[in-house]
């Protein structure tokens, strides 16, 4: 006779061994992801079009965020979580003025329209793809002022559950299309973003950057880049080489970001491409198994 507590029923009926029905239970599940400073959505849709499951994001910008619900969201299935009531305050102006200006008007209690078109959440590019899930959750405000217990007891996860944390902090103050400013408050933010990873613990993260940020100092004479690889390694997080291969985008790179430049990061990535072609070019001329032969990473053939 099977036992109750062997044994289990799988969506599809099946009577399934406990083990077999858990693990294809992981195998069908999507990796979830958090997104922060998420502007209009680019970031998320492309994890969501990779299999991700977006199950929170992280906005200041009122507009970014309607914007943002319009395309990711579906209407009546998320939440808008208002970092700080002041942000609702904002989030009820931003949505009136944009009523009023598609003839949205709420006269004792009813809605009249005067056949202006008004995006609602879920009318934009999900309303095209009824198989893609919507985002659930977006937190607006302010993020130095949200908490990672909040979020996680939003989403009723736990730390070490999400899969990717990934946002791309603001690059005014470190763009060379901007000031570069050391002084500009935004360029704390890749802090924040930093300690976000550290608190809720992901299994990976995906941070975009413009170049310069290599070359910034921070207000106290830091490089941004050792501090952001500080906080992160304080996390127990992989540490400088890791952090400074993958800023470098190479497997074996022998340069430090410390005063580097857009500049020579760009040469020195030439140079490394055409030595990599003259080692493989040079490789495939020798009979295989030489002794000696060493490949492009130094490992013997």
């Amino acid at each position: 006779m099977l036992g109750s507590r062997d044994y289990v029923m799988a969506p599809t009926g099946l009577i399934l061994p406990g083990k077999v029905a858990a693990d294809r239970a992981r195998a069908a599940r999507r990796p979830k992801a958090m997104d922060f400073f998420a502007g209009a959505g680019g970031m998320s849709l492309g994890l969501i079009q990779a299999g991700y499951e977006v199950v929170a994001a992280a906005e200041y910008d009122c507009g970014a965020v309607v914007t943002y619900g319009l395309n990711l969201c579906r209407y009546r299935q998320f939440t808008m979580h208002f970092v700080t009531p002041e942000d609702g305050v904002w989030m009820e102006r931003f949505l009136t003025k944009q009523f009023n200006q598609a003839g949205v008007t709420v006269t004792d209690g009813a809605v009249k329209v005067d056949g202006k078109r008004l995006g609602l959440a879920g009318t934009g590019l999900i309303s095209g793809d009824p198989a893609m899930s919507g985002v659930s959750h977006v937190f607006v405000g302010n993020v130095r002022k949200l908490t990672s217990e909040r979020i996680l007891e939003t989403l009723g996860m736990n730390a070490g559950e999400l899969d990717v944390v990934c946002g791309g902090p603001p690059c005014q103050g470190f763009s060379k299309g901007g000031k570069q400013n050391v002084y500009d408050p935004r360029n704390g933010l890749v802090y924040e973003f930093a300690r976000f990873i550290v608190e809720l613990q992901p299994k990976a993260m995906i941070m975009e950057e413009v170049p310069e940020v290599a070359t910034m100092m921070d207000p106290d004479g830091v490089p941004v880049l050792d501090k952001l690889r500080r906080i992160l390694e304080d996390g127990d997080f992989r540490g400088y080489e890791a952090f400074r291969k993958m800023a470098h985008g190479g497997p074996d790179r022998v340069e430090v970001m410390r005063g580097a430049t857009p500049k020579r990061l760009a040469a020195e990535a030439k140079r490394e491409r055409k030595a990599a072609a003259r080692a493989a070019k040079a490789k495939a001329a020798r009979p295989h198994g030489l002794p000696g032969q060493i490949d492009l990473f130094g490992e013997a053939a």
